[in-house]
């Protein structure tokens, strides 16, 4: 009912909200059956560093932060994504 079929990109035809059209939700499933799962999404690890933001990375955008990292005193960022920037 989504207007796609199998041969036409549909990665899971029983499923409406799945289809070449469809909009990318952090669970788990390739929404937009372009055969990658949860991009662009909180589950989803931006920066290639190993953690995503559901995982604790506070900062999804650097490799830099997250909660891997060491805390740099005095530089005022949350590097280690604890909740306090020391």
């Amino acid at each position: 009912g989504d207007g796609y079929y199998d041969a036409s990109g549909d990665c899971d035809d029983g499923d409406a909200t799945v289809s070449p059209s469809g909009t990318e939700l952090a669970n788990g499933m390739d929404d937009d059956c372009d055969g990658t799962v949860d991009e662009g999404t909180s589950a989803w690890d931006d920066d290639g560093d190993g953690y995503t933001e559901d995982g604790g990375d506070c900062d999804d955008t650097t490799t830099n932060i997250g909660p891997h990292r060491l805390e740099v005193v005095g530089d005022g960022i949350d590097n280690d994504c604890d909740g306090s920037a020391e």
